[in-house]
C-alpha cells in the first residue's frame, strides 16, 4: 500500500506499508521540499521526484529497504520536463513536455536512451497506458488536425499502428500545422503553432486570430481550429 500526503501543489511524503506482513508504515519521502510519485512494481517502486531537480528525475527504490541512500537514478533531470512514465517489459517510457509539444522516449530497465517513439508531429499525449509485463504501450494523441487517435507501439519493432480514432466529420488535408519561433522582447525564444490553409503565402496580411495555452490543445483541438483555419487567415 502506498500513502500520499500532500502539502500543497509542490510537496508531499510518501508512505509504503507491506500488507502481507502486517507491518507499519515505512517513510519513502518524508518532510522533504519536494514532489514525490510513481508505481510499485513486485519489490520495485519507479519514483518520479522534483527533488535537486525540478524537471523532475526518475529512480529506483527497492521497498524492502526505501532509505534514500538506497535510490538508484535511472533517468536524470533533462532540459524538458518529465510528463509520465511507464514500465514496458524490459523497458522504461517517458513522456516529456519539449518545446510545448509531447514527446516519448524510450529507455531500457537501467535508463539507457534508446530511441523516441514516432509520434505524429506537433501533438500532445492525453492518455496512455501498457501492461507491464509486456514490450508495447497504447497511447492517445490529438493536435490542432489529428483527432483523438490512440496508437499502439511495439517497443521491440517500433512498429506504431493504429489502434482507435475518433471520426470526425472534417477533411484536415487541406490544412496545416507547424511550429515556428518568435523572440520576445526580453529575448526569449517563444514556440508557437500556426494552423492554416496550404498554400497561403505567410506575408502578414492574413487575418490572424491568435490564442494563448501552454501546448496544443489536446482533445477539442481540431474542430476548434479547422473553424478557423476555413477561413483565407491563419491562426
Amino acid at each position: 500500500m502506498l500513502i500520499y500526503v500532500f502539502h500543497g501543489y509542490t510537496q508531499n511524503d510518501l508512505y509504503v506499508k507491506d500488507l502481507d506482513a502486517d507491518g507499519e508504515f515505512v517513510p519513502i519521502a518524508e518532510g522533504l521540499d519536494a514532489r514525490f510519485g510513481g508505481f510499485a512494481i513486485d519489490d520495485d517502486f519507479y519514483l518520479t521526484t522534483t527533488l535537486d531537480a525540478p524537471n523532475s528525475r526518475i529512480l529506483r527504490v527497492d521497498l524492502n529497504d526505501p532509505s534514500m541512500v538506497n535510490w538508484v537514478e535511472l533517468v536524470p533531470e533533462s532540459e524538458h520536463a518529465v510528463q509520465g512514465h511507464l514500465l514496458a517489459g524490459d523497458h522504461l517510457v517517458v513522456q516529456y513536455l519539449e518545446d510545448a509539444k509531447a514527446v516519448v522516449k524510450v529507455f531500457t530497465a537501467a535508463g539507457d536512451y534508446l530511441h523516441d517513439v514516432p509520434l505524429p508531429d506537433v501533438s500532445s499525449v492525453f492518455d496512455w497506458t501498457c501492461d507491464w509485463r509486456s514490450p508495447d504501450i497504447l497511447v492517445g494523441v490529438s493536435s490542432y488536425l489529428i483527432p483523438p487517435t490512440s496508437y499502439r507501439y511495439d517497443i521491440p519493432t517500433r512498429d506504431l499502428s493504429l489502434f482507435m480514432t475518433v471520426d470526425a466529420p472534417i477533411d484536415t488535408t487541406p490544412y496545416i500545422a507547424e511550429q515556428v519561433w518568435f523572440t520576445s522582447r526580453d529575448g526569449t525564444s517563444v514556440p508557437m503553432f500556426l494552423v492554416h490553409r496550404k498554400g497561403i503565402e505567410l506575408d502578414g496580411s492574413n487575418p490572424t486570430l491568435l490564442t494563448l495555452r501552454a501546448q496544443p490543445i489536446p482533445v477539442d483541438g481540431p474542430r476548434r481550429s479547422l473553424r478557423c483555419a476555413e477561413s483565407p487567415g491563419r491562426w
